[in-house]
């Protein structure tokens, strides 16, 4: 019995030197070693509610405040866990408790947390330095800093694997083989997706959205991998991404990835769901006309670049240029010989000329386009009001002319089918599948002649998906579609904030300011519940958030157009 309680008389000892009581009356009872991680903190005021909120609590006169913190040497919940709270004065209105807790390792989280409660309402609120990194979720190591840089490396096409082995050397403290990949997920699922969402529905109310897709492996789906089979899946060759993104009109222009697995009507229409646009700008994939014909306010603009691809692949300029230079003599000569031979070929109907012609006209709309990009200082209104005029004084005219010749040429080349759509008279024939493609779609192609803000193209997609092929090349596969559904995240807040004019430097700041505030509102909200519910102490480790924590987060003022004017009203 002497032994056992000499033993607790020895623990009791230890943790009193692993802690400090300071007096915020009047001077310390010891000299606390960190006296300036002390110093970042100023005493936390009452929470702004409880001036509302009547007081049922007596006390007898203010009491000097104390604080918490820990000794480098011994872990403060340990510490904590083992004894009772130290504080035996508290303010009339609020109790604080502050402990610290670092790691030296690469890639690991510093904290200093300190907390307050508000007597009044019974609110929890962290106090935190500016400057402070947070984890990834409650219990982890690794900071959202890290799992936020990582994520848009891999934007850039540098895989997380191929990250962890420059970012780390032999003196690290080796990392788990999934510890990075797992923290990088997490915080895309948990906190990235729920600005992600945001972005997404603000597409859906726009006047038109662009949609691309491409390929990206995904080996769960294809009976590969380490990844067992999701429930009700279907094998597939292939999978596909989505790229939805805003006009060049729009002032909260947006960018969305989505996972759509195959390309089927049900899969595009699954993408689509819940978007209210008055126009579609997608290529001619009859899926997408499947579509719009279920909505009845709802126009489809067929990517006139793919026609322009079309028609360039059905003809070989080289030849052509060399038909018509080979006449020899001077350079006079020679024009005068090409331009007899451009008139006589135009009289025999050889479609070469004719597709030269349509291709002429479609450079020039699309040179009227460049020159119609809204200026940084024009206004809204006076810009949509000069495309109008443009289009309808110039490029109507030069896609009537595209329509004159492409319907001409159609008399030889396609031919209408039992379901009242044109195919080609010869099979395998280049010039015969452009010019189905065309009259297939003849008025798809003219949409944005009568509406300023769609487009004629989905090149702003098509852009967009440029990035996703540079990483194809370093890694061309995910193993689960969970994790494809985490990429997609990334990518989504990446390539919106390149939208907006945001370089790498402003992009990750972006990132971490969300996520330290996502992160705060939920842990305030988590120990709001459980201080007042379950009788939780302040100095019990917060390992996990409730769901119900998130409810009531305003995620408006973290989108990248508010973001940049708060900033800018910042200074």
């Amino acid at each position: 019995m002497k032994a056992a309680l000499r033993g607790i008389v020895t623990r009791s000892q230890k943790i009193h030197q692993a802690l400090t009581i300071v007096d915020a009356g009047g001077g310390a009872k010891r000299q606390p070693r960190h006296s300036r991680t002390m110093q970042r903190f100023r005493r936390p005021k009452p929470c702004p509610t409880s001036k509302r909120l009547p007081s049922n609590r007596t006390n007898a006169g203010p009491a000097p405040e104390g604080r918490l913190l820990k000794n480098s040497g011994t872990p403060p919940w340990r510490a904590l866990k083992s004894l009772r709270c130290a504080l035996t004065a508290v303010p009339p209105t609020t109790k604080s408790a502050m402990f610290e807790t670092s790691s030296s390792e690469k890639f690991r989280s510093n904290s200093t947390i300190q907390l307050s409660i508000c007597f009044h309402c019974g609110h929890v609120h962290h106090y935190l330095p500016a400057d402070q990194d947070l984890p990834v979720a409650p219990g982890r190591t690794i900071g959202q800093k890290t799992a936020i840089m990582l994520g848009t490396l891999y934007t850039k096409g540098l895989p997380l694997n191929r990250a962890q082995e420059i970012l780390l050397n032999e003196q690290d403290d080796q990392l788990g083989h999934s510890t990075l990949n797992d923290n990088v997920h997490d915080w895309a699922m948990q906190t990235g997706k729920v600005l992600s969402d945001a972005i997404s529905d603000q597409l859906k109310t726009q006047s038109a959205v662009i949609m691309d897709e491409t390929t990206f492996s995904v080996l769960q789906t294809q009976g590969r991998g380490n990844c067992g089979q999701a429930e009700d899946q279907q094998f597939r060759k292939k999978d596909y991404l989505a790229v939805q993104t805003s006009g060049y009109g729009e002032d909260r222009r947006c960018v969305s990835f989505k996972y759509i697995g195959g390309r089927r009507k049900e899969d595009i229409e699954k993408a689509l769901e819940g978007f209210d646009n008055e126009a579609l700008v997608s290529d001619a994939y009859a899926a997408y006309d499947s579509y719009v014909r279920t909505k009845d306010s709802q126009v489809h603009q067929c990517c006139c670049v793919h026609l322009r691809r079309m028609l360039l692949d059905s003809i070989s300029i080289p030849a052509l240029n060399k038909a018509l230079l080979e006449t020899k003599g001077e350079s006079d000569d020679l024009i005068a010989g090409a331009i007899d031979k451009v008139k006589e070929g135009f009289l025999k109907n050889e479609p070469a000329y004719f597709i030269c012609s349509i291709i002429a006209a479609m450079q020039k709309v699309y040179g009227l386009e460049k020159w119609l990009k809204r200026r940084s200082d024009e206004d809204k209104t006076e810009w949509l009001e000069r495309v109008r005029k443009c289009r309808s004084a110039t490029s109507t005219e030069l896609m009537d002319h595209v329509d004159t010749m492409m319907k001409h040429l159609a008399k030889d080349f396609v031919v209408e089918g039992d379901s009242q759509r044109f195919k080609s008279k010869i099979a395998q024939s280049t010039i015969g599948a452009a010019l189905a493609y065309y009259m297939n779609h003849r008025d798809n192609f003219r949409v944005f002649l009568s509406n300023p803000l769609v487009e004629p193209d989905s090149s702003s997609a098509e852009r967009c998906i440029r990035s996703v092929a540079v990483l194809r090349k370093a890694c061309d596969f995910k193993q689960s579609i969970e994790y494809m559904d985490s990429l997609c995240v990334y990518f989504t807040l990446v390539e919106t904030a390149k939208m907006h004019g945001f370089n790498a430097a402003m992009t990750m700041e972006w990132l971490q300011d969300f996520g330290r505030a996502y992160y705060l509102h939920r842990a305030n909200a988590t120990l709001t519940h459980e201080v007042n519910n379950r009788g939780r102490r302040l100095d019990n480790k917060l390992m996990g958030f409730t769901p119900e924590s998130a409810e009531g987060f305003d995620v408006e003022p973290w989108l990248p157009w508010n973001y940049l004017a708060l900033r800018g009203r910042e200074g």
